[in-house]
């Protein structure tokens, strides 16, 4: 098994998972700063995904995406609109809940697969950086 690609799989599909997170929960957001804020994580995540993507297609390795189970459950869930609108605090509520996870599956990541490869190291700490950030911003929407 190797750590390296272990890590950088679980990296992929932590920025996949909040990409579509943050996704469904955009248009209910109505102050314009949180949009501005859940835009700018968003492409952060997006960039991150293509720098992973990068590292495996250097490397020569086929990383799995997110299972189909889940892509599904997603747009389910991204279908079922609730009646109204979700409060600010609502949305900033569960991003801070999805960051939090985010980071808890990179840290068992890294705890799991000590990974040697400074590139994946610095892509993981980037993650970790963007999803820290992101919560703190969070918070005063709370």
């Amino acid at each position: 098994m190797n750590s390296n690609r272990d890590l950088l799989t679980t990296l992929l599909q932590t920025a996949q998972r909040d990409q579509v997170q943050i996704r469904s929960l955009l248009d209910r957001a109505v102050h314009l700063q949180l949009r501005s804020t859940m835009k700018s994580g968003l492409r952060e995540l997006e960039t991150m995904e293509a720098s992973a993507r990068s590292v495996a297609l250097q490397r020569g390795w086929d990383l799995p995406e997110m299972d189909a189970l889940h892509c599904f459950l997603i747009d389910r869930l991204n279908g079922m609109r609730p009646l109204g609108r979700c409060s600010d605090s609502r949305i900033a509520e569960l991003m801070i809940r999805m960051h939090t996870q985010g980071m808890i599956r990179i840290l068992r990541a890294q705890h799991r697969f000590s990974g040697e490869d400074p590139q994946i190291r610095i892509l993981s700490q980037r993650l970790l950086d963007c999803e820290r950030s992101e919560i703190l911003q969070l918070h005063r929407y709370l």
